[in-house]
């Protein structure tokens, strides 16, 4: 590795210190008891002044993901006060580090559009243009976000409405019901009429049961039913921001899955004794949830009934590779740690490979483990600490298919990796710009 490699490799470690700074001081918020969050809320902001964060793109750009998907997939039960903290959060970041000014709003929009309650409080800062929802909702012909954005849409863009209520095939009556609006609200202020906008789950009566993990409402529900389904669904929600949860391929989840996702164990208990439905897919809700007596009870088959302990005979699945992406993903580090320690078929982490995981679950602890831990750390213990040298060969030698997949992920949708990653990968000379030119064209458009 000579001098220019070197200088390179330590820039790239000094950005992923400063974004891993950043996303654990954003956890540290997002962890912590009430009466500190005032507190870790001002240290993370004395952190984003002191680095100046508003000079240097790569690390605004990264910081931005890493907060938009913390607040999609970090502890998906989050109180009042957390959601606050957020928007603390990026009321200063317009106000003194010149968020609008630092960002196309293209690439706003393509930021924050995993959180569409972001997007709307984009939009009434007057930072991001209604055009860029309304051309997503073509695009992908995004039901529930037309639903959220309907008060605004009817309101600026009246045609449009009407174009897109005919599209979803969508009545008045269904809206009031969605938002529920009664006949009596409509002498009320406009502006409070919406205000279920800001919850971020599923209003549904049984699914916020579940959320609760009310067991003694939840019996009072199932008694309401001569035949409840034990298998029935919770559907995909205009309010929820999580796809894992809202899951359209399958027209939402399991009532099983989302006591998973929740960790409600009571319920769970409940539903697995009356032997609800479940599959090797299903697994991944346990760790969305990050109860581990859940995880115990999937693993052995074993349920906890009235100090009876009772096997199953049910199907029994085990945590895979796909679950350790999952748990990544979702920060669930000690079931990170519990898949690799348990499973003998991982495959190693490589260089390569970890810039891959990293663009699928945005946690730049991995990166920072291969880059720093020098083979201390759970992670760096099973990856190879000499792939770099083997990964610039790769670089210098133009392999698409190794290069590729570290920029973008093709599954189902674009997924474009983090800028500083780019800046890394294409400051090689040898790099044909040609032959990765989608690549290079989506990146275009986003930053520059």
């Amino acid at each position: 590795m000579n001098q220019t490699e070197v200088d390179r490799l330590t820039s790239l470690r000094k950005e992923i210190e400063t974004l891993r700074d950043l996303q654990r001081k954003m956890i540290s918020i997002l962890s912590c008891d009430e009466s500190h969050i005032s507190a870790e809320i001002e240290e993370l902001l004395c952190f984003i002044t002191t680095i100046s964060i508003s000079t240097n793109f790569s690390i605004y750009e990264g910081f931005l993901r890493i907060f938009v998907h913390l607040s999609v997939y970090f502890n998906i039960q989050q109180k009042d006060e957390i959601i606050d903290g957020f928007y603390i959060i990026l009321r200063e970041l317009i106000s003194k580090h010149s968020l609008a000014s630092s960002f196309h709003q293209s690439t706003l929009f393509f930021i924050f559009k995993e959180n569409k309650h972001f997007l709307l409080f984009l939009l009434e800062e007057g930072i991001l243009d209604l055009s860029y929802i309304e051309n997503e909702i073509l695009a992908n012909d995004n039901k529930n976000l037309f639903i959220y954005f309907i008060p605004e849409i009817k309101k600026m863009n009246p045609n449009f409405y009407r174009e897109q209520m005919t599209q979803f095939y969508i009545v008045e009556e269904e809206i009031n019901k969605i938002y529920y609006l009664q006949d009596n609200e409509h002498s009320e202020r406009q502006e409070t009429k919406y205000t279920i906008r800001r919850k971020i789950y599923s209003q549904e009566e049984i699914a916020k049961i579940i959320q609760s993990d009310d067991i003694v409402q939840f019996l009072n529900y199932v008694a309401r039913f001569e035949n409840f389904d034990y298998n029935g669904r919770i559907k995909p929600s205009f309010l929820e921001n999580n796809k894992d949860i809202n899951n359209y391929i399958n027209d939402g989840i399991s009532l099983l899955e989302y006591s998973m996702a929740f960790g409600s164990i009571n319920i769970f208990r409940f539903l697995w004794s009356h032997q609800a439905e479940y599959s090797q897919e299903s697994l991944k809700y346990c760790i969305i949830g990050g109860n581990n007596d859940i995880i115990h009870i999937l693993e052995d088959g074993i349920v906890n009934s009235q100090n009876i302990y009772a096997k199953m005979s049910r199907d029994i699945y085990h945590l895979d590779y796909d679950n350790y992406i999952q748990s990544i993903k979702y920060y669930r580090s000690d079931i990170q740690d519990y898949i690799r320690n348990n499973n003998t078929e991982m495959p190693p982490l490589t260089f390569s490979n970890i810039f891959k995981i990293f663009n699928e679950t945005h946690n730049i602890d991995i990166l920072y483990d291969l880059l720093y831990c020098n083979g201390n750390s759970h992670t760096n213990n099973h990856s190879q600490p000499f792939e770099y040298n083997k990964f610039l060969k790769q670089l210098e030698q133009q392999n698409y298919e190794e290069i590729s997949p570290i920029l973008v992920l093709f599954d189902g949708e674009i997924e474009i990796s983090f800028y500083f990653i780019f800046v890394f990968i294409l400051q090689y000379q040898n790099i044909d710009l040609n032959s990765i030119s989608c690549i290079y064209d989506s990146i275009s458009l986003l930053f520059f």
